[in-house]
């Protein structure tokens, strides 16, 4: 494991302090808390609080690097409620910037936390650290990661934010449940593909959607990769469940709320879309994923944005693979290859011969 200081540059945690903390109240009983992030790409998480009869219902709570529960407890502040006013904490889904806090919070507060159906992780497969360095450092190989820089693919993390107790829950969420606040009746639905976990709260009378990391402002989406058999299908299949919903705003887990859902939902649909297209074209000849991925991401000097890629080109090819549209080998030095499989043509000639 690499301390801070020797992570590479944007990797590095970056201070951020409390003059970064904000407070919006979006409706009666509705606020969007705004906590910095000790990451360079990412500035900043949206967390958000719901009154109850009784005090609060937290929606993530942010990361556990500083200024962590201080930030939260400004935010607090500002809204007008105390961390021994929170009842519950709902984590959207378990990464380090949504709930590395979650068992601070419990601890020093008492709350019930909420979480969604599936495994606890915290990141993809080839980077969690409840699997052992071994065992990531030849799941990279496989994927024709070089051996020179294989630890800095499985072994360096975001501002090493991956090492924060994980919190159990008192309560798993399935989809269709409710949770009751004076903010309205939130409803859980699943939207798993970013994590397999991942919830969003939807309030149907208002048509607010608590999203997470489903459509925020992003050029690719991050996929967790190996923790499920198809992420890619899965947050195809989030994206328009969350459309067919039709909500007026969107609460994403970054960035400012949406008010026009659908053309965010249109335009996250469409990203998804193009990494498929984008990953057969790439595949002229047989390719590992991590060729995609330095392809997609040509400075070696973005360590985030190319971890986070390559997770997700493999989940985007093993969707692919699954349908018949590539195939893949490993080749004697033990590394996996995908290659594009021609077009069936015999569908055509069917659909022409079928009577009119």
């Amino acid at each position: 494991m690499a301390r801070a200081a020797e992570l590479p540059a944007d990797l590095r945690p970056v201070a951020r302090g409390l003059e970064f903390v904000r407070a919006d109240e979006l409706a009666e009983g509705l606020w969007c808390l705004r906590l910095p992030l000790p990451y360079l790409p990412t500035p900043s998480v949206n967390v958000y609080l719901l009154a109850l009869d009784d005090g609060y219902c937290l929606v993530d709570c942010g990361t556990s690097l500083e200024p962590g529960w201080e930030a939260l407890e400004h935010g607090l502040e500002l809204a007008g409620a105390r961390p021994q006013d929170i009842r519950r904490l709902v984590c959207t889904h378990l990464h380090a910037d949504h709930a590395g806090l979650a068992a601070t919070i419990v601890a020093r507060t008492g709350c019930t936390l909420l979480r969604g159906l599936g495994p606890h992780t915290v990141d993809d497969l080839l980077r969690d650290p409840v699997i052992s360095l071994a065992q990531r450092r030849e799941a990279a190989r496989r994927e024709g990661v070089p051996e020179e820089v294989v630890d800095r693919w499985v072994d360096t993390h975001l501002a090493d934010d991956v090492h924060h107790e994980r919190a159990r829950a008192d309560r798993l969420l399935a989809d269709g449940d409710v949770l009751e606040t004076r903010a309205g009746r939130w409803r859980v639905v699943t939207i798993p593909g970013h994590s397999p976990t991942q919830i969003a709260l939807v309030e149907e009378r208002g048509r607010w959607a608590i999203t997470a990391d489903l459509a925020y402002d992003v050029t690719a989406p991050f996929l967790e990769y190996g923790w499920t058999l198809d992420p890619y299908g899965e947050h195809l299949a989030s994206i328009a469940r969350i459309a067919a919903l039709e909500p007026r705003a969107l609460l994403p887990g970054h960035g400012r709320p949406v008010e026009h859902g659908a053309a965010r939902l249109t335009a996250a649909g469409r990203a998804a879309k193009a990494l498929a297209t984008d990953a057969v074209a790439a595949l002229d000849c047989p390719r590992t994923a991590y060729e995609l991925t330095a392809r997609a991401v040509p400075d070696p000097e973005e360590n985030n944005r190319r971890q986070s890629m390559l997770s997700t080109s493999l989940c985007v090819l093993e969707h692919l693979e699954a349908r018949g549209k590539v195939a893949s080998e490993r080749g004697d030095d033990g590394v996996r290859r995908f290659n594009r499989l021609p077009q069936r043509a015999d569908r055509q000639r069917f659909s022409k011969a079928a009577p009119t």
